[in-house]
């Protein structure tokens, strides 16, 4: 038998490949939304809040979504409502596959920065629910209603001066949309 060009493992610990993941593969989109494209939005939102990004928040940032190569992007309700225990497992299954890809997760941040990091994270989604539905797509409105509903959540382990700024960020970057 002779040896496969590509193996699993090769496919699995490509960092190029994790870029071209498919997020929302399991609910209608007009469009399609690789985990590149959403890294990038999640540091542009970051920078416009808070500024150049340091370090490790870009590391981080660059690296958030990547172990999905492996576990796929999961629907948000499934991470959200899942056990602890789902949640622990597939934090380690994507930690691995970051590690395997020649990234890093572990220690980078504090886990005030990861509270900074989710609501970007979490906007960046709410963006993406606020262009499907410009584009006509009714049934982006759950993706709206859930996400604003975590991002109130989240913004609430934010101090004071870090909330105004995400609020500011939202009035001038949404105009008027319903985002809180």
């Amino acid at each position: 038998m002779s040896k496969p060009l590509i193996t699993r493992r090769d496919v699995l610990t490509n960092a190029r490949w994790a870029g071209q993941v498919e997020r929302y593969h399991t609910w209608p989109t007009h469009r399609r939304q690789s985990v590149g494209e959403h890294t990038w939005q999640v540091m542009r939102i970051y920078y416009q809040i808070w500024g150049p990004l340091p370090p490790e928040i870009s590391t981080y940032i660059l690296w958030h979504d990547a172990g999905e190569l492996v576990t796929g992007d999961l629907p948000f309700p499934i991470k959200k409502n899942s056990s602890p225990e789902f949640r622990e497992t597939l934090h380690f299954m994507e930690a691995e596959a970051v590690e395997n890809m020649g990234g890093t997760l572990n220690e980078l941040i504090t886990v005030y920065q990861a509270y900074q990091v989710k609501v970007c994270d979490l906007i960046e989604m709410l963006e993406f629910g606020f262009a499907e539905r410009l584009l006509g797509n009714i049934v982006a409105e759950p993706i709206i209603v859930d996400v604003q509903k975590v991002i109130t959540e989240v913004r609430n382990k934010l101090d004071g001066d870090d909330n105004r700024r995400v609020t500011h960020y939202m009035d001038v970057s949404h105009r008027g949309r319903s985002c809180t």
